[in-house]
């Protein structure tokens, strides 16, 4: 089978995104009841609703009476006007923005072959494989930002952010980074401290852009067991906890150098390697910093807590038992059947 598609659709947003609304405050000016504004959201009185073109086209083909057959398809989805919410500044007096972004653009395959095995007289092994696979761009942000990124959402720290960016991938993830050498390696003060860029920049995607998903099903008589594996590759994780534990010393890594000092690998500011001792506890005086200072300044540096999201999971396995279907009409039963499942069983693979 052959098959194609086009679709074009709208969509909006909350009600109440126009316009200011106002609310009762719980304080009196004396007798006289005071009013607030009810929102934290800048409202924006331009906001247009978002057009998503879609096209889509796939084959389906089956053999050897349907025991293996796959399921292909591409599709191509562009959204215009579409609508974010944006986190700004508290002096604002708000939370968040709401505006067009100018275009957004996704394509992808998504993919299944299916077979049966083995197939005889009480038992049955059939399977299925999924994989697809997700390209998404920002085209265009739109006039209104003036060049600037859209920043999606704040790590609690503020040291790393969700941003949209022209040309870039939806859902980047932008973090300060080391201040590396021609070489690559990364360059130490004075004080034994690494040094970072002052400005945000990409250090990763929150989104996957992989995905698989892998199922058996094993019947015999009346018993049936099914077994699912999923896994997503390509996404990324900012960790604000890491970091956390990074400033107040409850992670294991900084455990290294507590007594006795470290000396970080690297270069100083001159491009010769870094002979910078941080001072541990038990260290002699000298021009480094502590080894508490150390592991505070590497707290801010958010490329150090971006860690690979890829994995692959034991999602799900049932058993089932189908109840004899003619002793199920003598009681006016059509199908019954009894399951025992358990899902999130077992990380197969992380990264």
């Amino acid at each position: 089978k052959f098959r194609a598609s086009s679709a074009q659709v709208s969509g909006d947003t909350d009600p109440y995104q126009l316009d200011l609304s106002y609310s009762l405050d719980p304080m009196q000016y004396g007798s006289l009841p005071l009013q607030a504004i009810g929102t934290s959201n800048i409202p924006n009185k331009d906001l247009k609703p978002l057009l998503s073109t879609d096209y889509e086209i796939g084959l389906e083909m089956g053999f050897v009476h349907d025991r293996i057959g796959f399921d292909v398809d591409y599709y191509n989805k562009n959204i215009r006007n579409d609508i974010v919410t944006t986190a700004v500044s508290n002096t604002t007096g708000y939370a968040s923005a709401v505006f067009n972004v100018g275009k957004l653009a996704d394509n992808g395959i998504e993919a299944l072959l299916r077979a049966t095995p083995v197939k005889v007289k009480n038992f049955s092994w059939d399977l299925t494989v999924t994989f697809s696979t997700l390209n998404n761009r920002v085209i265009s942000l739109g006039s209104g930002t003036k060049g600037a990124n859209i920043i999606l959402v704040r790590s609690k720290s503020g040291n790393a952010s969700v941003q949209l960016e022209e040309g870039k991938r939806y859902g980047g993830i932008y973090g300060y980074t080391y201040k590396r050498d021609s070489l690559g390696r990364k360059i130490y003060n004075s004080q034994g401290l690494p040094e970072y860029n002052a400005t945000q920049t990409l250090i990763g995607n929150s989104l996957y852009n992989k995905m698989m998903g892998f199922s058996n099903t094993f019947n015999y008589k009346n018993f049936s067991l099914y077994v699912f594996l999923d896994g997503k590759f390509g996404g990324d994780i900012y960790s604000e906890t890491d970091a956390t534990t990074y400033d107040n010393g409850k992670n294991k890594a900084t455990l290294i150098g507590r007594e006795d000092g470290l000396i970080a690998d690297g270069v100083g500011e001159d491009g010769k390697p870094n002979t910078v001792l941080i001072r541990g506890y038990n260290s002699p005086a000298g021009p480094g910093a502590s080894v508490n200072d150390y592991y505070k300044q590497i707290k801010q540096i958010s490329e150090q807590f971006v860690y690979d999201a890829s994995f692959v999971k034991l999602r799900e396995i049932s058993l089932s038992y189908n109840f004899n279907l003619a002793l199920l009409h003598r009681i006016g039963f059509t199908n019954a059947s009894v399951s025992v499942v358990a899902r999130n069983l077992l990380t197969v693979y992380k990264n």
